[in-house]
């Protein structure tokens, strides 16, 4: 099940410090547009990521500012959508392992804003409770229904604004309005054809004859994921899918506890119970 919120900056952070201690999951999924605080960067925005990203909603006992709340690491206040009221928008949201929820890959819907909130900065939330709940057994062994299942949550900062001639202004919905920092390409095949770069990828590592030379798993998860990315193929490798093999091969959910263990940083994926590609 998924949620789609707008709250005034003033009252998310009401909503923050109740909601806060709410267990949250590693990043398999989150909210692009509008962007999320720990997707910014990858549409150009200078907010930080280095290499790695929290959700929206971070642990209760984390000293304030919590790095996704105002004035935290990721908080910084900078807008990344501006509408107009009642406006009709489209979200879209990028999930990199389907948890047995709804989401599967890129997943677009468009939503209502309501006709009556404007504000100079507001929170979007997204709200994914998945299916998934791999974990351990009480015989020791390892299984789906014996985990807890997991939530994952995004937080983007938008702006609502009114018209009084009853048409959006004209930034409202502007792309390269909204995305100032976006890097565009051109594809050599088809040279009229101009796209914009965003960086998907989720983990990087070495390829294998450098997977042994020390600092280079942090050397491509920084550089790989970075705006724009720089990343050798012949170095480093940003796998997208994983399955099981060996002793887990062929379970009832352990692909998706594959990529919750091997699609995240630093990846925790023995050779012997994982394929990564």
């Amino acid at each position: 099940m998924s949620l789609v919120s707008l709250y005034p900056i003033h009252e998310w952070e009401r909503l923050l410090m109740l909601g806060s201690a709410r267990r949250g999951a590693e990043g398999h999924g989150r909210l692009m547009d509008p962007p999320a605080r720990n997707s910014m960067w990858r549409f150009g925005f200078p907010n930080p990521n280095e290499g790695k990203c929290g959700v929206c909603g971070d642990a209760h006992h984390v000293s304030e500012p919590r790095p996704h709340e105002a004035g935290g690491m990721y908080g910084k206040g900078i807008v990344t959508r501006h509408y107009s009221v009642g406006q009709e928008i489209e979200v879209e949201v990028e999930l990199t392992a389907n948890h047995l929820g709804t989401f599967k890959e890129i997943f677009r819907y468009r939503v209502r804003l309501p006709p009556y909130i404007t504000c100079t900065q507001c929170v979007l939330q997204w709200t994914y409770y998945t299916g998934n709940m791999w974990g351990i057994c009480s015989n020791g062994t390892e299984a789906v229904g014996c985990g807890r299942s997991e939530t994952f949550r995004n937080c983007a900062d938008v702006s609502v604004i009114t018209s009084t001639g009853g048409l959006p202004p004209a930034f409202a919905g502007d792309f390269r309005m909204d995305y100032p920092f976006l890097i565009f390409y051109r594809d050599l095949d088809m040279p009229r054809n101009v796209f914009p770069l965003v960086v998907r990828d989720q983990v990087c590592v070495p390829t294998p004859t450098y997977r042994k030379l020390p600092g280079m798993q942090n050397w491509c998860q920084t550089n790989c994921l970075r705006y724009p990315p720089h990343c050798p193929e012949a170095l480093c490798t940003c796998p997208q899918v994983c399955e099981s093999i060996g002793e887990l091969e062929g379970r009832e959910g352990a692909d998706v506890y594959c990529m919750d263990q091997c699609i995240v940083y630093p990846p925790r994926c023995p050779n012997n119970r994982f394929l990564c590609g």
